[in-house]
């Protein structure tokens, strides 16, 4: 798959701790080299990953987390947030003025 938002990625696998940082760049690896036809096929790589609409929640060491959208179609994933769980957001971004 193509990674577009890697730069996040990169800071956690250059991070201060080591358990997440090898995980990050692990993750990075294999996002790299995956071949994702469908949301299946994710699942099969990703088993323990929470899957919701065309993101995907994938946790790390240290209560770390990195959520990812993805394009089956095209190949291509992005990365949407890469930090400390409690950080993430949660549900559908809010684009442009906040909702009411």
């Amino acid at each position: 798959m193509k990674i577009v938002g890697k730069g996040a990625l990169h800071l956690l696998a250059t991070g201060n701790h080591p358990d997440v940082a090898g995980a990050a760049a692990a993750l990075r690896a294999e996002l790299s080299s995956a071949r994702w036809l469908d949301v299946d096929a994710a699942k099969q790589t990703y088993p323990r990953a929470e899957f919701v609409g065309h993101r995907i929640w994938i946790a790390l060491p240290v209560e770390h987390c990195v959520v990812i959208a993805v394009n089956f179609v095209a190949g291509v994933v992005m990365i949407e947030f890469a930090g400390v769980r409690d950080d993430a957001p949660r549900g559908r971004p809010v684009r442009g003025r906040k909702a009411v």
